[in-house]
């Protein structure tokens, strides 16, 4: 079966697929309404240079006396190369710290993602969370800020980093209001309606098929039916038929009497005269023991039965 015999056998039973379509429909609706939809959060949050790292730069005091100068703190963003290693580590160390796992089990169904920013090249972390609620996602993503700073300090309390060597954490953006999210809910409908409308298609081609295949049998079962009503009235004509008009045998033909005379034929052209048979005349009686032996012969103007005589 291709899929043109397919499409017909579903238009032919559109009564069935309707409906199953409908429900499949209905089904994807129903699952929609459902599904509880989910909230979403993001921030993203900075690796800064520690203090100790930056070069001090003095720059010297216009109007002043001579030789004084003026030390300036130098824009950390400018020294962020070198950090990029120290944003893996941190993330490795996020993913595994019990406390977001803690925060993640607090609120049933909450998701926590933490990784690398991949729209910058500098060290920066971008955290996801999702939540079935608006105020959970708040919550979580609070949670999480606060989380990356004290994971970060205790890799360094660790390491026993010198506290202005220290590598510091600052938030970039955090989102104040959740993303409804969609993606649950369209998986559920979809997915369900899908299986239905699969199920419709599969019950329809079956129940085309099923009917197709009784009704074959049905006309198979008439087609027997009228050859048999056929045989049995060509038994009975044949049945019906006069002994001397049915086709018998051939036989040989019957040998000629040994009393046949055949005349010689007057004529040069036989086959356009007229052939008619002779009237049957009754035999001379048979002449005593005493005549002559020439009394055996027939008579001339007499013709023996079953003799052929022909006229001009």
């Amino acid at each position: 079966m291709n899929i043109a015999e397919t499409l017909r056998g579903l238009m032919r039973r559109w009564y069935v697929l309707i409906p199953g379509l409908l429900l499949a429909v209905g089904a994807a609706a129903y699952l929609w309404m459902h599904t509880p939809p989910t909230y979403q959060r993001s921030a993203s949050q900075l690796l800064l240079p520690a203090e100790a790292t930056l070069p001090e730069i003095e720059i010297k005091v216009e109007g002043g006396t001579a030789g004084e100068v003026e030390t300036l703190a130098p824009n950390p963003f400018l020294y962020l190369g070198g950090l990029n290693t120290a944003a893996d580590v941190l993330v490795s160390a996020v993913q595994g710290a019990p406390a977001v796992a803690a925060a993640a089990e607090r609120y049933e169904g909450a998701e926590i993602t933490v990784r690398r920013d991949p729209m910058s090249s500098g060290p920066m972390l971008l955290v996801d969370v999702t939540a079935p609620s608006d105020e959970a996602a708040a919550a979580l993503i609070d949670t999480m800020i606060a989380e990356t700073g004290k994971v970060l300090d205790q890799i360094q309390t660790t390491q026993r980093v010198p506290d202005r060597s220290r590598i510091l954490i600052s938030p970039i953006a955090v989102d104040t209001e959740s993303v409804l999210g969609t993606k649950d809910r369209m998986m559920m409908a979809g997915g369900g309606g899908a299986v239905v409308a699969l199920l419709a298609i599969l019950l329809t081609a079956a129940t085309d098929g099923l009917l197709r295949g009784r009704g074959r049998r049905a006309a198979r079962r008439r087609a027997r039916a009228e050859r048999r009503a056929r045989g049995k009235s060509g038994s009975r004509r044949r049945d019906t038929v006069p002994d001397e008009e049915t086709p018998g045998p051939l036989r040989e033909p019957a040998e000629a009497p040994a009393n046949l005379v055949l005349l010689p034929s007057a004529l040069p052209d036989e086959e356009d005269e007229d052939v008619v048979d002779a009237p049957a005349t009754e035999p001379d009686p048979a002449p005593d023991d005493d005549e002559d032996d020439d009394a055996d012969l027939p008579e001339p103007d007499a013709a023996p039965v079953g003799v052929r005589a022909r006229r001009r």
